[in-house]
Formats: structure tokens, sequence, C-alpha cells
């Protein structure tokens, strides 16, 4: 190969990396429930039809095409998918990465859950504001809080600066940044 072509393949290879989609999945431990929340956030990003949110909640619905992104949709299946777990010793407040979407995947609450260490434990920095503090840093175009009253989910974070408010359940919420 001469260099020139190694310049250019070094280029394209660049913009590949700066085109792919970084998700940030927070609290994963990789169960069914996991991934289904994470095919239903891609089917919601992705869908241009009307569909249940999941078997537990079968009166909620999105709405249509307001939901579509296609930027989001045509890159998601080669989406680099950066699992956060601080029982896996990876506190999400604590960090500084950006992502294109963060899904908190039922997150244990300090209401529930006090402790620290081992499975059940929360962040030191665990309170509303420094939640919504870091999914801000983040950048992210959408953030999907799954969890009931006791985990990290809409009805803990209630509303983000920046971000436009969808509870589509008493479990789910979807935030998407507004545009200026």
């Amino acid at each position: 190969m001469t260099s020139r072509t190694l310049r250019l393949a070094h280029h394209l290879l660049r913009i590949v990396a700066t085109s792919q989609l970084r998700i940030g999945l927070v609290g994963w431990e990789g169960s069914g429930t996991d991934s289904s929340m994470l095919q239903w956030a891609r089917d919601y990003l992705s869908s241009t039809e009307e569909r249940s949110y999941d078997r537990f909640d079968q009166e909620s619905k999105w709405g249509t095409a307001t939901n579509y992104d296609i930027d989001i949709a045509d890159r998601w299946e080669h989406a680099n998918k950066d699992f956060i777990n601080l029982a896996q010793g990876r506190d999400f407040l604590e960090e500084q990465e950006t992502y294109d979407v963060v899904i908190l995947c039922w997150v244990f609450g300090p209401i529930t859950y006090r402790g620290t260490e081992g499975w059940f434990n929360v962040s030191k920095k665990h309170t509303p504001e420094e939640w919504k503090a870091r999914l801000i840093a983040t950048g992210a175009k959408y953030i999907f809080a799954f969890g009931n009253k006791t985990e990290v989910g809409g009805n803990y974070l209630g509303s983000i600066p920046g971000y436009h408010t969808t509870t589509l359940s008493s479990s789910a919420t979807v935030y998407d940044r507004e545009t200026s």
C-alpha cells in the first residue's frame, strides 16, 4: 500500500469511529429484562407504528412517527455498548464518558438500598441532583429511565433541564434533548 492509501484508510476509519453510536447501559446485569429494555429503546426510536410498552403495562402506548430517529436507528445495530454497573466496580456518577443514548436499567435507589458494598450498593453521590447533572453531562440525545418508585426512574428523576420528558408508564420514562 502507498502512504496515500494508508492516510485515506486512516481517515475513513476515523470517520467511522466518530460516527459509531455510543450507548451507556447503566445498572446493566445482563438479564433478560435488561435485554428487553435495550430492545424496547431501539424499537422506540426506530418504530413508525404504535406499540405497547411491555408486558407489564399493556395500556401504555407510544406515538408514531414523532419517535422515529433515522440517525440513531440506522447506527443502532453496530453501536458501541458500554455496560456500567456499580456492583462490578464502575460508578456512573463518578465517570465522565459521553453517550448518544443512556439507558438506566432498574438502578437501585437510596430509598430501599442504603449499602455501599455488594450487589445492592448505591453510589456515594446518589442524589437526584447528581443523577441529573451526570445525565446532562453525557450529552445524550435520548435517556431511557426504567424503574419504579424505589429505583432511578422517572419518578425519582422528575424533569431534567434541557430535556423533554415523556412518561410512558409508571416504570418507563423517555427524555429527549431539546433542540435550540
